[in-house]
């Protein structure tokens, strides 16, 4: 329903989007807090759009496209994993991790479009939802596992380097302990009652 009202704005900001970004008009994207905005609403407008054709594909279609494949933006042809990587190097994993995509593999769409001026903001607050969500980080109660969308798993080692890096400690950690110093709110307390549960990664790798 939300993706339907936005089709015109949406068709609109994808067009400019195309042509217009870091690397197409790099003076308008002067620092990294700016590059990093366009990026994030960049893969924000590109789910939407994704999802909004997946909504119109017929499910018995097996010949449909389950991916976007490649789009204009930013003066070439992009992919989201593309956005992923831009995403990466203009901050780091948690705003990869933050960066809106399709449910329940990806973090949750936000309400507004990410802004330089309160980015941190916006990318902890999405970041936290996503880990709190307990239908995008499921829990396995029977086997005591927490299972792991790709974006996160992916990203473990990262995790877990950087609290050795801060706080010491053994060798080896757990995913959950990785992330406690990383997540505040209900997904901080989420994890907390969760230290002793395996995690596992589930989904395309």
């Amino acid at each position: 329903y939300r993706v339907h009202l936005l089709q015109e704005p949406l068709e609109a900001q994808l067009r400019l989007m195309a042509v217009a970004g870091p690397s197409a008009t790099p003076d308008l994207f002067p620092d990294r807090a700016s590059r990093l905005a366009f990026w994030l609403n960049a893969r924000t407008a590109w789910t939407i759009r994704f999802a909004a054709a997946l909504d119109e594909t017929d499910e018995d279609d097996e010949t449909a496209p389950r991916t976007p494949g490649t789009f204009p933006l930013d003066g070439r042809r992009m992919t989201l994993e593309d956005i992923d990587a831009e995403i990466l190097r203009a901050g780091d994993y948690r705003c990869v991790m933050a960066a809106p995509g399709l449910f329940p593999l990806r973090a949750t769409l936000p309400a507004e479009p990410f802004a330089p001026d309160t980015l941190e903001e916006q990318t902890r607050e999405n970041f936290n939802a996503f880990i709190a969500d307990a239908e995008r980080l499921k829990l396995d109660a029977l086997r005591k596992e927490l299972l792991v969308p790709p974006v996160v798993w992916r990203h473990r080692d990262r995790l877990k380097r950087a609290y050795r890096e801060t706080f010491g400690g053994p060798a080896e950690i757990t995913l959950i302990t990785a992330l406690l110093p990383v997540t505040t709110g209900s997904a901080h307390h989420r994890l907390q009652n969760l230290v002793g549960y395996r995690c596992r990664g589930v989904g395309p790798q």
